[in-house]
């Protein structure tokens, strides 16, 4: 990065976190700037890691619920042992979520779903 690339930034900050700081910095051959920047920049690229982990679950659940709706379905259109036994132990408990979820919770999960489509 050249000169222009970077902006004058005066901080206060605690004495502790700048001894922390000098102390990196030195352990890995840096400036404190240099430290600081890395930092930084390691935290935002962690934010958007968590950011497409969420996105990656909800998709993942949304299947799930999917899958169960399918089954749950079937299972109703035939007798109450038939339902135990086409279901599994996490989808019974995902079933037991979405019976006991008020109707705005169940309107926003059916809203989840077809988005994901």
């Amino acid at each position: 990065m050249n000169q222009e690339d970077w902006h004058r930034l005066n901080i206060r900050i605690p004495q502790e976190i700048e001894r922390k700081l000098k102390k990196a910095s030195e352990k890995h051959n840096r400036s404190v700037t240099g430290e600081i920047v890395r930092r930084l920049d390691a935290s935002f690229k962690d934010e958007e890691l968590n950011e497409d982990d969420i996105k990656s679950s909800v998709r993942e659940t949304a299947a799930k619920i999917e899958i169960l709706i399918k089954k749950i379905l079937i299972a109703t259109e035939k007798d109450d042992t038939l339902k135990t036994q086409l279901l599994t132990d996490e989808e019974s408990n995902l079933l037991k979520v979405f019976k006991n979820a008020t109707p705005k919770e169940k309107e926003f999960i059916s809203s989840l779903l077809k988005k994901m489509r």
